[in-house]
């Protein structure tokens, strides 16, 4: 089991867990406003948006907590995540152009914090981290 000490964790990988809550945040701030503005079909089934929540916000942050307690698989899980999210939002670029600004706004500012946590989680003194612990 894997618990790092708080006493050598980079400053880096406390930043980018600091970015990554913050995103996580205001994803889920702006959740109830992304659900009413885009409501299911009739054939979705009822377990689709938990689902989706669990996905959305569940998983990344146990990540984040993982990522913090010095797991170093879990960021390269979040990058992977990352990834697939990055590219589904290239896929959907034009409806998130034609609808809400408040919803591009947030969602590219998400992006934008968790591209920056995961640089710092890449970067030498959190990859020197990541394999010690």
């Amino acid at each position: 089991m894997v618990i790092a000490a708080a006493s050598d964790r980079p400053v880096q990988v406390t930043r980018a867990v600091a970015l990554l809550v913050i995103s996580l945040v205001l994803g889920l701030l702006a959740w109830p406003g992304i659900i009413k503005s885009s409501p299911p079909a009739v054939t979705m089934p009822s377990w689709f948006f938990p689902v989706i929540a669990f996905w959305s916000f569940g998983l990344p942050a146990l990540l984040t907590f993982l990522i913090f307690r010095g797991h170093n698989w879990a960021r390269i899980f979040m990058l992977v995540l990352f990834a697939q999210g990055v590219l589904l939002s290239l896929w959907q670029l034009p409806e998130l152009l034609a609808g809400s600004r408040v919803r591009l706004a947030v969602e590219g500012a998400c992006t934008l914090l968790c591209a920056v946590a995961l640089y710092l989680l890449f970067t030498a003194p959190s990859s020197s981290w990541f394999r010690r612990s």
